[in-house]
């Protein structure tokens, strides 16, 4: 019996499934991943004023992910703060967002969103967004826990994953969309004539990001030196 059994092991091991698959690293795409943050218009003039789409267009990030164990998925992501670039008419018109801004309404918000009294991009230079964890919750939900970097000071957030699964060219597609109030880092939303137009203190945050196989780095064989005479 105990002879049978070792010669049924190998073949137990090569079966499909027995093997756990590895966790791989992947290299987040920024040309076909998003990052956007819309801002709510508020006060008694609100309707002079408009909502806003905020996107950052210079990001960069890793994750590790199995597909076999989710809940140890690992992500970073860092993006300039400087990058973000409001009212994007494509953008505007892809989030369905009522905003008309002109080229040079949309060079004051941003000149007004990076400045000292608000993101303050030129002392803050990066937004950083870290995955602290991620269980299951059960009802079959994936919950990931991080820290949000932003204007030097870092809040833990948790929220739900909508997405986070390879698709069948491999690559890793992972969305999520969360709420953060603006004041938790240290600056107020714009206000204007004594808060009759304004920004609201909350903000949606929304997350698309596509992830390609880390490349591994080719060992290069040493140059030779040459002879000097």
């Amino acid at each position: 019996m105990t002879r049978t059994l070792l010669c049924l092991l190998p073949l137990l091991l090569l079966a499909p499934g027995a093997a756990r698959a590895q966790a791989v690293d992947y290299v987040v795409d920024a040309k076909e991943s998003e990052l956007v943050v819309f801002l709510f218009k508020a006060g008694v003039a609100r309707r002079f004023a408009h909502d806003h789409v905020v996107a950052a267009t210079r990001f960069q990030g890793t994750l590790r992910y199995d597909p076999q164990q989710p809940t140890k998925t690992q992500v970073e992501v860092v993006a300039e703060a400087a990058s973000l670039e409001p009212d994007d008419p494509k953008l505007v018109k892809k989030h369905k967002v009522k905003n008309s801004a002109s080229e040079k309404d949309r060079a004051e918000i941003k000149a007004s969103l990076l400045g000292e009294d608000q993101l303050y991009a030129e002392k803050h230079k990066t937004i950083r967004f870290v995955a602290t964890g991620v269980k299951r919750h059960k009802d079959g939900r994936l919950l990931m826990t991080g820290k949000l970097t932003l204007r030097g000071k870092t809040k833990t957030l948790t929220f739900e994953l909508e997405q986070l699964e390879l698709d069948k060219k491999g690559v890793l597609r992972g969305s999520c969309r969360f709420w953060i109030q603006q004041s938790w880092f240290g600056y107020e939303p714009y206000s204007a004539f004594l808060g009759a137009v304004k920004v609201k203190d909350r903000a949606r945050i929304e997350v698309s990001l596509v992830g390609r196989v880390q490349p591994k780095k080719t060992p290069q064989p040493p140059k030779k030196r040459t002879k000097e005479f």
